[in-house]
């Protein structure tokens, strides 16, 4: 900008002396209060500049600088006599002349040349001293009172310096050459300062010197002191005063605040960039200021945000009363208050800790004005104090053993139930090594488990631990590597595991072996003969499998009860395990069944021999707390690898096994042959096609007459169900009613059976009577169903407007035998209905009397095999007669009504008839029919009688 101007100014100066039109331009009207204007302009600047330079700090008094307001001080003055002293101005003290004012202007302007010449050679970091800058400032007025007396008094004295109607004169022409010079020369000396001086504005003297130079030119060119030269050169001389103005002005002032500035944003950003909080308060303790980490706690973003505000104002504001009493103190005292912990609130409602000092503000009287804080966020700090501290707390009650040893597993440190399970003190334990407690360590393992510690930094192991008393205990350990520095060390946490071992043994057991017996349960046994499969891959080594099931177990539980059953499945138990080698495994499978698995055997005669002896052992009396109890064993006998591949096969063949040896008469053994498979396929097939039985109207349903001896009427009849089989034909029940009992499906064929049966007695209570019965076989399984699928038969009777009566319900022995709680509450329900019921193949069973008296039976139907021998070919005729009599006066007096079953002959039927038995059924009468042939049956009883 300043290239630009002095560019501007010199080309002004240059077309002014170039266009000799300008040249002409005299006289110029009023130009005396022109010339006051810019002389005043002049001397206000040159005082200004006296001004800002004598009220220079002491400690920045630059002495060129001090020179350079003294000197225009002086140059002031003279212009103020210069301008007083121009023509047409009041007379100033003499007359006033041309050469009167000019003399002033050339004292002016040869102070000003040599002042600036003498600045612009003299060294600029010289400080003056505040006489100095007096002794200056009067030796310049000293001056200046010399040069207003040879002005005022002695003009003569200085040689003419303007001829009226010619112009200057030469010595004046002359003189304003020589202050150019001097001007260009310090012009020149202040360029080259330029870049290589920061103190002072170079490049303002400089431009100021070059205006001088410009202007002077022009007073080397007027004629008359009224031209357009004079005027130029006045404007060029005002606006080289400004640029003085400007230098001193940059260099007292503004340079001076533009370093405070600097040193404040300094000092700021110092600060700023301290890691701790700092702020500062008046003696009101409003904020002066702060730090931008401050101001952020304070909830402001920049710390001009802070200033003027109070702490009833910031985020923490209900600490304000704990830190005004901390402040006040401080500047009440004087004394400093450092490094104590106190709380914040954050912006965010959060509480903090603050670790805080706190000084006074000293003003130059000593006096204190405010105070200087700082603080550091110490709340991570005082958290992991209260972790540490809590983490101390814990290790010492914990209930686990904490140790530390260093790298020879020594106990540096131990906790204080480390010492109470060890039986030591702490000042014992300390110093002792790993195997002095720990029996499976010894001083050969320490270098090798440290260096497994170092490589792992975790490892985890059981050992035992012996007390000091010498008594052991197991011990879960997991040992940390922890390092700090060059000290290394282990943390050892020690769970004493007795209870965990003993839960372990009691989960083992109660996972491995029968609660009941002691012996391996099922899950155990399965382990063992996959290991044993194995172990033949391995060495072709055979073994036998035998699967055990006790005869009529059923019947002890029933009769003596459930905890002497229990008795004799112990007892049962412990005569197995003394038939068999040590290295056989007997175990018990479930219920009242056993497995034997006889290791690397399958020599037949061996074999034989086990097993005849454990059908001895087992069918020995049981003396079960004074009663005594009979069972024998039903053993299925299977060999691997010839009977089967896997686990699967080998049960499945030993039970078949099995159950083959109940068909032949129980208390014996059965191997597995081809044939049982084919069975069991058999069976399989049959269960399969059953379920598809009902849905594909295979089953149908048959009646048999029950008659009336003494009239002959036909008033009942029992629905028996049949199985057409698409490919094998009429499927016998005995074929297919254990496997639907086995597989459930009993409980659809039964109601199937119920429902044809309904509607059939439904149509014959029509047409034959109101009184007709038709009996429903209901097998155990059906009692015992709990799914409630079908409605009860009570209930369908209603739907098909029917009473109970009409349906008789035919039931075993063995139903009520197995009485339970959902039998009884289905036989009282039948009898609530008005549904009689039936009590079948009576005499084969237990007949206990008691059951007779317990439940409401109407019927009892006595067992064919009895009626089979009432013959004259038969050798026990009259045995069998005497118990069908016995069996009917019993039935009679317990008021039920007796139905005799496989009656074939006449013969049978009267002597029924002389015993007084109520009905018979049977071959003599009709095989079971269908419905049709049975109504064809009835209507020709029917028309008969």
């Amino acid at each position: 900008n300043i290239s630009w101007l002095l560019l501007l100014l010199v080309t002004i100066e240059m077309l002014v002396f170039l266009i000799p039109s300008l040249h002409h331009i005299n006289g110029l009207a009023s130009y005396a209060p022109l010339h006051t204007i810019f002389e005043i302009i002049a001397i206000i600047v040159s005082l200004m500049v006296f001004a800002i330079g004598w009220g220079v700090p002491a400690e920045k008094r630059c002495r060129n600088c001090m020179l350079l307001a003294v000197v225009f001080l002086g140059v002031g003055f003279l212009d103020l006599m210069h301008a007083l002293s121009f023509p047409g101005m009041p007379a100033f003290i003499t007359s006033n002349t041309h050469e009167k004012t000019i003399n002033f202007w050339l004292m002016a302007r040869l102070l000003s040349a040599f002042g600036l010449l003498f600045i612009a050679w003299r060294p600029w970091h010289v400080v003056i001293s505040n006489k100095g800058r007096w002794e200056m400032l009067i030796g310049m007025l000293f001056f200046l009172g010399v040069l207003s007396v040879v002005g005022f008094k002695y003009p003569h004295l200085i040689p003419s310096t303007f001829v009226v109607g010619e112009g200057m004169s030469d010595f004046k022409r002359n003189v304003e050459l020589f202050v150019i010079t001097l001007h260009a020369v310090a012009a020149i000396k202040f360029f080259t300062l330029i870049k290589t001086h920061h103190v002072f504005d170079m490049a303002g003297l400089f431009s100021a010197a070059s205006v001088v130079v410009l202007s002077e030119i022009y007073f080397t060119g007027y004629t008359q002191f009224n031209d357009v030269f004079n005027l130029l050169g006045h404007v060029y001389k005002v606006i080289a005063y400004i640029f003085i103005y400007q230098s001193i002005l940059i260099v007292t002032i503004k340079n001076p605040y533009e370093q405070l500035r600097a040193s404040q944003n300094l000092l700021q950003s110092v600060i700023d960039n301290i890691p701790l909080r700092v702020f500062w308060k008046d003696q009101n303790l409003k904020y002066l200021g702060c730090n931008t980490l401050f101001a952020k706690d304070a909830g402001e973003k920049m710390p001009k945000d802070i200033i003027g505000k109070s702490d009833e104002q910031l985020a923490w504001h209900d600490q304000t009363d704990l830190y005004h009493i901390d402040d006040m103190a401080v500047i009440h005292t004087m004394t400093a208050k450092l490094n104590y912990e106190e709380p914040q609130t954050t912006p965010e409602g959060n509480r903090i800790w603050l670790k805080t000092s706190k000084v006074p503000l000293i003003d130059i009287n000593k006096k204190a004005i405010g105070i200087l804080g700082v603080y550091e966020d110490i709340t991570d700090k005082k958290n992991l104090e209260e972790k540490l501290y809590l983490t101390y707390c814990a290790i010492e009650h914990a209930k686990n053993s904490y140790f530390w040893m260093d790298s020879e597993a020594r106990v540096t440190h131990a906790n204080s139930y480390a010492c109470k399970s060890l039986g030591y003190s702490l000042d014992e334990l300390v110093g002792m090594y790993v195997w002095d407690f720990d029996t499976l360590h010894k001083p050969s393992d320490r270098l090798p488990m440290w260096e497994a510690i170092r490589a792992e930094r975790v490892i985890s192991l059981e050992s035992m631990h012996k007390r000091k008393d010498g008594t052991t205990f197991p011990v879960q350990i997991t040992a940390n590597f922890m390092a700090s520095g060059d000290v290394e060390q282990v943390f050892c946490v020690i769970q004493d595991i007795t209870k965990r071992k003993q839960t372990e043994e009691t989960i083992w057991k109660q996972a491995n072996l029968d609660a009941l017996t002691g012996l391996p349960n099922r899950r155990k046994f399965q382990d063992q003969l996959e290991h044993e499969i194995e172990k033949w891959q391995r060495t072709q080594l055979p073994f036998t499998l035998l699967f055990l099931d006790l005869d009529n177990f059923k019947d002890v539980n029933d009769v003596l009860g459930h905890i002497k059953g229990d008795q004799l499945l112990i007892e049962a138990a412990k005569r197995l395990n003394l038939c068999v080698r040590k290295l056989d495994m007997v175990a018990r499978f479930g219920g009242d069944e056993f497995t034997i698995l006889l290791s690397e055997l399958t020599d037949t005669d061996i074999i034989s021999g086990i097993l005849q002896h454990i059908l001895e052992v087992i069918s020995q009396p049981y003396n079960l707390d004074g009663d005594v109890a009979y069972v024998t064993v039903s053993i299925g006998v299977t060999c691997y690898p010839t009977d089967g591949k896997n686990t699967d096969e080998l049960y499945a063949n030993a039970d078949q096994a099995m159950y083959a040896a109940k068909a032949n008469g129980r208390n014996s053994f059965s191997y597995f042959t081809p044939g049982l498979q084919e069975i069991a396929k058999t069976r399989m097939s049959l269960a399969n096609d059953l379920r598809h039985a009902l849905t594909d109207n295979q089953l149908w349903v048959a009646y048999q007459p029950i008659t009336e001896i003494e009239t002959g009427k036909i008033h009942k009849a029992e629905a028996l169900v049949r199985w057409q089989h698409p490919k094998h034909g009429l499927i016998s029940p005995d074929q297919f009613i254990s496997i639907a009992e086995h597989t459930g499906m009993i409980v659809e064929i039964g109601e199937f059976v119920f429902r044809s049966a309904a509607q059939a007695v439904k149509k014959w209570r029509e047409v034959y009577g109101a009184n007709f019965q038709v009996s429903v076989n209901v097998s155990p399984v059906q009692f015992n169903d709990k799914c409630n699928k079908f409605k009860s038969w009570s209930q369908q009777l209603n739907e098909f407007k029917l009473s109970g009566g009409s349906i008789v319900v035919e039931i075993t022995e063995s139903l009520l035998l197995d009485a339970s709680a959902v039998t009884s509450d289905k036989l009282i329900g039948f009898s609530e209905a008005g549904i009689q019921v039936a009590l079948d193949d009576f005499g084969t069973g237990y007949s206990a009397m008691s059951y007779l008296q317990k439940f409401d039976i109407d019927y009892i139907k006595i067992d064919q095999s009895f009626v089979n021998k009432l013959s004259s070919k038969s050798k026990s005729k009259y045995q069998a007669l005497a118990l069908c009599e016995a069996m009917v006066v019993m039935a009679h007096k317990l008021g039920m009504q007796v139905i005799a079953e496989g009656v074939e002959t006449t013969e049978q039927w009267e002597l029924l008839k002389g015993i007084g038995c109520d009905y018979a059924q049977g071959y003599l009468i009709s095989k079971p029919v269908s419905q049709d042939e049975f109504e064809k049956l009835l209507k020709n009883k029917t028309e008969h009688n």
